[in-house]
């Protein structure tokens, strides 16, 4: 069970930087610091009409003509605490920056995606802790986007 959340959170992680290459134009996929938890909920949202795109992770994925799909995860920062009331991770100040990501489901136009150059294991090491040899899928399942949100 754990293994499959810390899989999540790799994919979330993995989201994060293919969604800081496309909003840097070419800044060549490189890793930033993620300085938060991030709190995911299903959505069903719109797919972004005729968006068809070739991705690059920073591990050397090469995905070719794939599709961006309905918008599937809102994720918003969360505050997590032990119980005694401590921060895990404090939040850092408001810096004007996106509250949050929406996430997309991806699907291959030609129904043959290849990813070049991807481990298939991780070690990963988290504020909970580390999880050593992760078997991770080959096949990338979301890209997610950084967003602002407004209750309705």
């Amino acid at each position: 069970m754990k293994s499959k959340f810390v899989l999540r959170v790799l994919a979330v992680s993995g989201i994060l930087a293919l969604s800081a290459t496309v909003a840097q134009a070419g800044d060549g996929g490189r890793p930033f610091a993620i300085s938060s938890f991030f709190l995911c909920q299903g959505i069903n949202a719109s797919a972004p009409p005729n968006t068809v795109v070739n991705i690059e992770s920073y591990f050397g994925a090469k995905l070719e003509q794939i599709k961006i799909g309905n918008g599937v995860f809102a994720c918003v920062v969360a505050k997590l605490k032990d119980l005694k009331g401590v921060e895990i991770i404090p939040i850092p100040p408001n810096s004007g920056a996106q509250e949050g990501l929406k996430c997309y489901g991806l699907s291959n136009a030609r129904k043959s995606s290849t990813a070049t150059g991807v481990p298939d294991r991780y070690s990963i090491t988290d504020s909970f802790g580390q999880d050593l040899d992760v078997q991770a899928s080959q096949v990338a399942q979301y890209v997610c986007a950084p967003a602002n949100f407004i209750l309705n």
